[in-house]
């Protein structure tokens, strides 16, 4: 290349850079702009909408939010990143906006649905203010954010676990042309949901800060907690020594509680103002951190520790997914139980059978269970632990009550 042809080649690149700032400048002013009325198109009307009924909200979500997103993440990709490049154009776009809606359809959106009733919450009955329509853009971008976490570490954990089926389809990588080219889609939701956090929200440089931190944070936290999953020994002579409830909980808290409940909560208390960031004379917002935080671990806990007793009882019609946790050899909460529980006889069972892909192996482990009656010791346990919620949260003064109870209510009794 000669010294012409670079500075003309150079020149080109210079009037694109500046062309993309400005899109994106004109982009994020037109996003405020039009935030009241794409609230509207969508379906969110701001005084009518009945926002405990999260069913609706749902809908409203996956049917017209998402969708509208992900074409506007792909358009981006097309036209800044690769400057309408014709294979991104044709292929790539076409590739990323089926797996997105795929990858992110089917679940319930309990963990973003609790960050916008949360941040609702404490804008209006803590702070005394209006709930505005750049708060709604923004709790609904935020839900999209944590709706995709979740997506991102169900399509990883299929693939660690081969697991077979997800949200009553096969699981993604066993989509047909997909294999292991899931975990490159993985990160690629990842890719969307940084986008949707810089990009989209209506945040000062401060808050997104704030958010990119505690969402890396919280995927570490998530990371590790799968990691001691998965690096769990298979030897069934140290099974008592091992598969501990100490053990048990320190997985769910950090493999569920974190990305479940911590971050719908935080991300609210960073929307609303309040920072945990900086040390003051009395603290005031690092107490309410710190309570979500306490709450959030022992939901986490219950939480993973009902989907335990679901991944054995429950109904696969409901549930859309085969259970797999005997086979697969995990730290279940049935089995430390059942180590718990058992004599010399059916501990003895237990190592002969556990973890063991076989018709037969997995019935005898269901048989020992029923033998120890752990459906009672469930029922039990999960009334107990109810009750103790309940107790827990009347005790904090400095929050709304109902960005407890509506979560705890919803997951009491839960069948899927």
């Amino acid at each position: 290349m000669s010294n012409e042809e670079f500075k003309m080649s150079f020149e080109q690149y210079l009037q694109t850079k500046q062309d993309d700032m400005k899109q994106e400048e004109q982009a994020k002013a037109g996003t405020m702009a039009k935030a009241e009325t794409m609230l509207s198109q969508f379906g969110f009307q701001m005084d009518s909408i009945d926002w405990n009924d999260w069913n609706t909200i749902s809908n409203l979500i996956l049917n017209k939010v998402l969708p509208f997103y992900i074409k506007d993440y792909t358009d981006f990709i097309c036209n800044n990143l690769a400057h309408k490049n014709e294979i991104f154009m044709k292929e790539v776009s076409k590739r990323t906006k089926d797996m997105l809606y795929q990858t992110n359809i089917g679940g319930k959106l309990t963990r973003g649905l609790l960050h916008i009733t949360t941040f609702k919450l404490l804008r209006e009955q803590k702070q005394k203010k209006k709930f505005t329509e750049i708060d709604m853009h923004n709790a609904v971008i935020c839900c999209l954010m944590i709706e995709a976490a979740q997506s991102y570490c169900l399509v990883m954990d299929d693939v660690m676990d081969q697991s077979l089926t997800r949200r009553g389809a096969p699981c993604w990588y066993k989509q047909p042309n997909v294999g292991l080219k899931a975990i490159n889609d993985g990160l690629i939701i990842e890719s969307w949901i940084f986008w949707l956090l810089h990009h989209r929200l209506l945040a000062n440089k401060h808050l997104t800060h704030l958010l990119d931190q505690l969402f890396r944070k919280t995927m570490l936290e998530t990371q590790f907690g799968q990691m001691i999953d998965l690096e769990l020994t298979k030897d069934v002579s140290v099974l008592k020594d091992v598969y501990t409830l100490k053990r048990y909980e320190t997985i769910a808290k950090y493999k569920t509680s974190y990305y479940t409940f911590y971050f719908p909560y935080a991300s609210a208390l960073y929307f609303c103002g309040y920072d945990d960031t900086k040390i003051t004379e009395d603290n005031k917002d690092l107490f309410l951190f710190y309570n979500c935080e306490q709450i959030a671990v022992r939901l986490g806990i219950n939480f993973q520790i009902v989907d335990d007793y679901l991944d054995v009882y429950g109904d696969y019609e409901v549930m859309g997914k085969i259970g797999s946790d005997i086979e697969d050899f995990k730290c279940s909460w049935l089995l430390v139980q059942a180590i718990k529980l058992s004599n010399g006889k059916q501990y003895k069972l237990l190592q002969e059978n556990y973890g063991k892909d076989n018709k037969q192996c997995i019935a005898k482990i269901k048989e020992l269970y029923q033998e120890l009656n752990l459906r009672k010791v469930y029922d039990e346990w999960e009334k107990k632990a109810h009750k103790e919620l309940l107790v827990a949260i009347k005790s904090i003064q400095v929050l709304p009550l109902e960005m407890f109870t509506i979560i705890i209510d919803k997951l009491y009794k839960r069948n899927k």
